[in-house]
């Protein structure tokens, strides 16, 4: 009998001794950050105060299989989302440390709940930069957006829009594709008087002080949103805004009036300006034709 529970008892021990390390073990793992092949995640730890999207969606980065010259290319991902791809080092940082800056301070934004409404996109000393509010959360040199082909404006555009698309917001309209669904449903009265409407002239830009004002429509005025202000064409209008020096063209919504210079047809905001290569000569030649009412 004695035998028996001394059996029992030792299988008993063997279990609990088995149950412990293995619960251990989970917690050892959970507590520290984990890898699969070549992905690593800036990972943070949750507290009570945490944003509840945290929880479950996190930003990290990830080696390119592939790799060019002396360094490999990082991509960035927010959930199951590639956001950017980091393809060049700069500023003397390699391409991993640029891409676990960017990474953490998504993470930041995720775990404190600041709204992902307030990332937009900007542009400095011939770089782009995405950014939330005051915060820079990455810079756009124009090595990185030579490699995807375009100036560093368009390409911190796309990384941002791509970021908010993750992040549950909506994209910052940039070009025409993105107003069609809406231009569709412009009214026929708004055709018939402005369909084939078309006015060439100089184009301006205003920013600095009038940023964060409100517009005669009424919105708060945005230099980093595609928009413009015009003297008679009414609110809502979508219009093609076309450089005739370089040919370089632009989509934006009519919110505000102006410009009030003699010889000018339409103020630009300051990256629509950007967009048609007008930023720095802050006055150009263009072709304004209406696409529709919004």
């Amino acid at each position: 009998m004695k035998s028996r529970k001394s059996i029992c008892l030792a299988i008993t021990l063997t279990l609990l001794t088995v149950f412990l390390t293995g619960y251990s073990y989970s917690v050892a793992t959970n507590s520290t950050e984990t890898t699969k092949d070549n992905e690593k995640s800036a990972v943070y730890h949750s507290t009570k105060n945490d944003n509840p999207v945290g929880n479950f969606i996190k930003a990290r980065y990830v080696f390119s299989k592939e790799k060019k010259g002396e360094y490999t290319p990082v991509s960035v991902y927010i959930g199951e989302n590639e956001v950017l791809r980091i393809t060049n080092p700069a500023g003397g940082l390699s391409t991993e440390q640029r891409a676990k800056i960017v990474t953490e301070n998504l993470n930041n934004i995720i775990k404190s709940g600041e709204n992902p409404e307030n990332i937009i996109p900007d542009f400095k000393s011939g770089s782009g930069i995405i950014r939330i509010n005051n915060k820079v959360l990455f810079t756009v040199d124009s090595s990185i957006a030579k490699e995807y082909g375009m100036n560093p404006s368009e390409l911190a555009f796309i990384w941002v829009n791509n970021i908010r698309d993750s992040l549950g917001v909506a994209r910052i309209v940039r070009d025409f594709q993105l107003l069609t669904h809406s231009i569709k449903k412009t009214p026929e009265t708004f055709v018939q008087k402005y369909g084939d409407f078309m006015q060439t002239g100089f184009a301006s830009w205003y920013g600095g002080k009038f940023h964060g004002r409100s517009s005669a429509d009424g919105s708060v005025y945005d230099k980093n949103k595609f928009t413009a202000a015009h003297k008679n064409l009414p609110f809502g209008t979508v219009v093609q805004v076309t450089n005739l020096y370089n040919g370089k063209k632009c989509i934006v919504k009519i919110t505000d009036r102006g410009p009030f210079v003699r010889g000018r047809i339409i103020d630009l905001s300051k990256v629509a300006a950007n967009e048609i290569g007008m930023l720095s000569s802050g006055v150009s030649r263009v072709k304004v034709e209406v696409l529709g009412k919004v």
